[in-house]
């Protein structure tokens, strides 16, 4: 049965692969989708170029045929003998078949091939001229030149009379029949004789309707293609209409406010694609519809979904045969650790995993239960080193209660047998007694510390009569601050153990206790035989070393030791190192200053 461990991994790293996988599959969908999108719409784009391009060269044809009539020799001289020699009211070359030979010849010699596409026809107010294998009727022509097409022509010409004018598809009223098969599309300019700038008609070129419109055919049925006018109108409208007519009017109407090839929403809601493209020089163009079909992409989104399930599959298996073979070692170590109690402490975790984490944080495991172990014996050790400590201070406390009477009983004969110096000295003692008998704390005041010391001194000028003087001063502000017990005295006393020893008398001891900004200092000074500064130097330095293995609560240092060393220690201990001292001789004697900072802590 898999741990908790165990299945929390399996479900987060199963999650995160879904996860991934899933925007993944998201991310290559929008990506697919968008190339697919763009290389539809560039495609369509070029297809609507080349059905543009198609139709350009079918109106640049009829510019180039009608130029090269417009520059013919032979049939520019007709036209002018026409107009300037022929006064008939009937058509001239009706009257002229001569002329209309000549005329044909040089038409059939610029035309070729395109005889049979094209049609050709001339009109001026006197003649008329058409390649169309029909006959004509020179009524209907006069008419159409006043009300008609032709009319329209002459007035259009007339506002920009250098450009050929398009028009299309329209009707040819010179040729019999009806329907698609009589219209079509026609370039018109204006024939005038360049030296003079004398007007000498109108000559149409003209292509049929279904030439143009053949170009528009596409055999996929899913495109549409439909030529447009530049009054933005369908030109090729189909025989039956279908959605694609209504909507390429819906597109053209968005036309006008700003039209952008691509993906398009019908009016009815139906999509496509579309491209629209200018012909080049006129106002016509090419709009070039596709259906935008879901097949495609409903057929990719079901191969996409099955492999998304099949590397779901696989992911979550993998990731459970990973996790199990991740939390197995994870397991045995939470196994060990919940065996391991106060009394148990035996418990090592010991296999064989092949990664390297895994194997350090065995051996971590390992390190922490030997450190542990330690540890508690070491607390072990300490509380057995403090109950002997215990017994020892009970014992120690026997003895100073046992000198305490017996000095109070000699204190009592004292004063019976009216002996007062010995009454003093016992005074002293006890007063001394009673300060070294609280062992309750290992600091003191300095005031405190101050009286215990002046008990000592006093009983060295009773034991040394004049020959020891001593003076001392305190600061008011520096009587409560704290300071390691016995620590004031131990430097007196070391003056008569050391500093006396070998000085004359008399002997002089003085101290002073002031504050100075954010320090407080105790001053000892006397007139013995100085300080060894080798000596200072090495205690100063063995109490700091004391300092920092009390620090690290590796013993040595006794708080209720006595003598420089242990006080100085003990004084950084208090102060947490924050302290001053210095020793150095005098030209008679030496003086001792010791203190720490002042931090408003105050011992009640």
């Amino acid at each position: 049965m898999p741990s908790s461990l165990h299945r929390r991994i399996f479900l987060v790293y199963s999650l995160l692969f879904i996860f991934i996988i899933t925007i993944a599959f998201i991310m290559i969908g929008v990506y697919v989708s968008g190339s697919v999108s763009a290389g539809a719409e560039a495609g369509l784009d070029a297809y609507s170029e080349n059905v543009a391009s198609q139709i350009r060269e079918k109106f640049r044809q009829m510019d180039r045929i009608g130029t090269r009539i417009f520059f013919s020799q032979g049939i520019m001289d007709i036209i002018g003998e026409s107009i300037a020699g022929y006064g008939g009211g009937r058509n001239y070359f009706d009257q002229n078949r001569d002329k209309l030979s000549v005329v044909f010849q040089n038409l059939l010699v610029i035309l070729g091939l395109d005889i049979s596409n094209t049609v050709v026809n001339i009109y001026s107010d006197r003649a008329f001229i058409t390649t169309a294998q029909s006959s004509t009727d020179w009524g209907t022509i006069r008419s159409d030149a006043e009300q008609g097409v032709m009319a329209g022509v002459k007035r259009r010409l007339a506002l920009n009379p250098p450009s050929p004018l398009l028009l299309g598809p329209h009707r040819s009223y010179w040729v019999t029949g009806s329907g698609a098969a009589s219209e079509y599309f026609s370039l018109s300019r204006r024939l005038y004789d360049p030296p003079t700038g004398r007007d000498m008609g109108i000559l149409q070129v003209l292509k049929k309707r279904s030439e143009i419109e053949s170009i528009c055919v596409s055999s996929d049925e899913t495109i549409r293609v439909f030529l447009f006018d530049g009054e933005k109108s369908i030109i090729n409208y189909p025989a039956v209409k279908d959605p694609f007519t209504s909507d390429a009017e819906f597109i053209l109407g968005a036309y006008r406010n700003g039209f952008k090839n691509g993906f398009h929403r019908g009016a009815a809601g139906r999509g496509y694609l579309a491209s629209l493209k200018h012909i080049e020089g006129l106002d016509y163009g090419v709009l070039v519809m596709q259906k935008y079909g879901s097949g495609f992409f409903m057929v990719y989104l079901g191969i996409m979904l099955i492999a998304v399930l099949f590397l779901m599959i696989v992911a979550v298996s993998l990731n459970l045969l990973v996790s199990r073979y991740l939390t197995r070692p994870l397991e045995e170590i939470i196994g060990a650790m919940r065996n391991v109690t106060r009394d148990n402490l035996e418990m090592n975790v010991d296999f064989h995993s092949s990664t390297g984490d895994i194997r350090q944080l065995q051996q971590f495991y390992n390190e922490m239960i030997a450190r542990v172990r330690e540890a508690m014996n070491q607390t072990l050790q300490s509380k057995l080193n403090e109950r002997e400590a215990y017994y020892l201070a009970l014992q120690s406390q026997i003895s100073p209660h046992f000198m305490y009477n017996c000095i109070s009983t000699i204190n009592a004969i004292a004063y019976e047998n009216g002996v007062p110096q010995i009454a003093d000295i016992c005074e002293l003692l006890s007063n001394m007694l009673r300060y070294v008998m609280k062992f309750d704390r290992d600091s003191s005041t300095i005031r405190g510390e101050l009286e215990y010391t002046c008990n000592y001194l006093n009983l060295m000028r009773i034991r040394y009569s004049d020959e020891f003087i001593f003076s001392v001063h305190m600061d008011e502000i520096c009587g409560d601050f704290p300071i390691p017990r016995l620590m004031l005295q131990t430097v007196v006393e070391n003056c008569f153990r050391h500093a006396f020893v070998n000085a004359p008398f008399p002997w002089q001891v003085s101290i002073n206790i002031f504050a100075e900004g954010e320090k407080w200092t105790a001053e000892v000074i006397d007139n013995g035989t100085g300080i060894d500064a080798s000596r200072v130097e090495e205690i100063i330095a063995q109490s700091e070393s004391l300092f920092e293995d009390a620090l690290r609560g590796i013993g040595g240092l006794h708080p209720g030791g006595l003598g420089l060393l242990n006080s100085l220690a003990r004084l950084r201990l208090l102060y947490n190192n924050n302290i001053h001292f210095s020793a150095k001789s005098l030209y008679r004697g030496a003086i001792v200053r010791f203190g720490g900072e002042i931090h408003g802590d105050k011992v009640s």
